[in-house]
């Protein structure tokens, strides 16, 4: 079996340039540069800048937008894509204020362009809102492990990481404990890492105290490897925990959720299709506004296409109800997006070329604003420059 860098030589070798004339004369090849992805061959003409994706780079696909935004420096944009991978690229195209063409390709032939989606059939192509609450457990069981989840709750290290199919608590962006079931409990304690799974607890009466005080034994332990990163940084979920430990550190008020689920935009061959996500936290800020925020460490390519694409999902119609109502906010709050960039390590953070280049070509009804964390990976407050809205920072 070839290997996605052989199959991404060939096409460059065999396929690009073919497919690249069915656009008509007068691309040249953009020889290989620094900075440029391989993910896609390169052509210019005048001032177009040209873009031809391959299929073998399946769900990346969508990646090579984020480069071209950067490296046509206000040129007109043409994207040729695999058929099947098109669509993400395609559902961001109505929110950018760019001159993006975007055509797709499949064996090598250009095919029929896709009709350009307009503001709100992207929108209505975002996905619903999640209909189930985070799990509960059964009534029996609450009884059965209530001490253990107050003890969890009121945990100075430890921060809910709830899902559908559990109640869980994680410390430094790693889950030391989870509980689910109805009639019989399954207790999980300590971090269950691959070579050293956790330690799992089943029981169907209420917790003896020999085995209450062995899972916070369990837990203590999970939260020392925690600390010490023994399987992982998990920085960006820990910037999280922090954040929302204190929420007011940008500008936002109580209750402030985290993880909420939400869909984006995926690859496949049906239209449209979507891949489950999660808003990294939202809440309300002091004007009453509800604030969608995309967490990142240091500068990423995805970061600002990541949050236009959850920004979209929270404006559709039902889904900003349904964050109303999570919220407590008024029926009439608007839906703005914050992007919080921390540093690595809790250092100040770096924001490089993507960030820049991509808010500069947001549609301007998004309403946008960036928030520099650092000093997050302590005890204390992390530290907050929040830049004026509409502002885009400075690369580092």
């Amino acid at each position: 079996m070839t290997s996605v860098a052989e199959r991404r030589a060939r096409f460059a070798a065999q396929t690009s340039e073919t497919i690249a004339s069915q656009l008509g004369d007068g691309f040249k090849r953009v020889p290989p540069r620094r900075g440029w992805t391989t993910r896609a061959v390169w052509f210019e003409r005048k001032d177009e800048l040209l873009a031809v994706v391959g299929e073998q780079e399946g769900s990346a696909t969508d990646t090579v937008l984020a480069h071209a935004l950067s490296l046509a420096q206000g040129r007109p944009l043409r994207l040729v894509l695999p058929q099947q991978w098109a669509y993400p690229t395609r559902f961001r195209q109505p929110w950018l204020t760019a001159d993006i063409g975007i055509w797709v390709h499949s064996r090598g032939k250009l095919l029929q362009q896709p009709p350009k989606l307009t503001k709100q059939e992207s929108r209505d192509a975002a996905g619903e809102c999640e209909t189930s609450r985070p799990y509960r457990l059964g009534p029996h069981a609450t009884q059965w492990v209530r001490e253990l989840t107050e003890w969890a709750t009121a945990h100075e290290d430890l921060v809910e990481a709830h899902r559908r199919n559990l109640r869980g608590w994680s410390c430094n962006g790693q889950r030391v404990l989870t509980i689910e079931g109805k009639q019989k409990v399954k207790i999980r304690a300590g971090i269950d890492a691959k070579d050293a799974p956790a330690t799992l607890h089943e029981i169907d009466a209420p917790l003896t105290s020999t085995t209450f005080k062995a899972i916070q034994n369990e837990v203590a332990v999970g939260i020392g490897q925690a600390h010490g990163k023994e399987f992982g940084k998990f920085e960006e979920h820990h910037m999280q925990g922090q954040l929302r430990r204190y929420p007011n550190a940008l500008l936002l008020e109580e209750p402030l959720l985290r993880e909420v689920p939400a869909w984006r935009p995926a690859g496949g061959q049906t239209e449209p299709r979507r891949g489950r996500g999660f808003i990294d936290l939202a809440g309300i800020d002091g004007a009453g506004d509800i604030v969608v925020v995309e967490t990142k460490l240091d500068s990423d390519e995805m970061l600002i296409l990541q949050g236009l694409d959850y920004w979209v999902w929270a404006t559709r119609e039902d889904n900003a109800t349904w964050l109303r109502d999570r919220l407590y906010a008024s029926p009439t709050a608007a839906t703005n997006l914050l992007f919080a960039i921390g540093g690595k390590d809790g250092k100040a953070p770096k924001i490089g070329k993507y960030e820049r280049s991509h808010l500069e070509v947001l549609a301007p009804e998004i309403p946008w604003r960036i928030a520099k964390i650092s000093q997050w990976n302590g005890a204390n407050v992390p530290q907050v420059q929040m830049l004026p809205p509409s502002t885009p920072p400075q690369p580092d």
